[in-house]
């Protein structure tokens, strides 16, 4: 979050939060080709990894005629939730993807029930609760379309097993979530170069 650039749209056009002061959240006033110029300034001379767009109604199609200017980026996502979702939303979506010192997957997790089990999608794999695990707890697989997804290493070398034990029901889309990110972020690659090198 300490790298992010945030742009706020007022009655007058595209502002940096630093600009606000008494500027007031009244209707947009400004047309697209001033407000295109102003997101230009205010966007130009970086590069982004992620944009996130969180407006409603006729800013948001606002936003639709100006797109042209915004940047290319891994992830683009928009949202028209209410002001106190987009504000979890926010939070959520600049947790995603740090986790510290680790790499781990951007993008959005696919969730789904088949019968009773919960599962998760992200890229290339799929997280699933298999059921209790031997002993205490539930087990979850981590799967690819060959399988389970086995060779898999975080970018330091430590290898990712495809089978996570969660110790409660209650934590498991959580834990699955976090599995997802870890190996959308390792590659098999990773694992065979570790396993040369030992």
């Amino acid at each position: 979050a300490e790298a992010a650039t945030i742009v706020i749209l007022t009655a007058d056009g595209f502002v940096s939060p630093d600009a606000i002061g008494g500027q007031t959240t009244d209707a947009i006033m400004i047309d697209h080709q001033a407000a295109a110029a102003q997101l230009s300034a205010l966007l130009q001379n970086r590069e982004y990894d992620d944009v996130l767009i969180a407006l409603q109604g006729h800013d948001l199609d606002l936003i639709d005629t100006v797109a042209h200017i915004l940047p290319l980026a891994r992830t683009l996502e928009r949202t028209r939730n209410s002001r106190l979702q987009q504000r979890t939303h926010l939070r959520t979506w600049l947790d995603r993807g740090f986790t510290g010192t680790t790499v781990a997957a951007q993008g959005h997790i696919r969730w789904g029930k088949a019968i009773t089990a919960l599962y998760g999608s992200l890229g290339e794999f799929t997280a699933r609760h298999v059921g209790p695990a031997p002993g205490k707890g539930h087990l979850v697989r981590v799967e690819t379309k060959n399988g389970l997804a086995t060779g898999f290493a975080t970018t330091d070398g430590t290898p990712l097993d495809p089978e996570i034990v969660v110790t409660s029901k209650a934590k498991l889309r959580g834990e699955i979530a976090a599995t997802l990110r870890a190996f959308g972020g390792a590659t098999r690659l990773m694992a065979a170069a570790d396993r040369r090198a030992a």
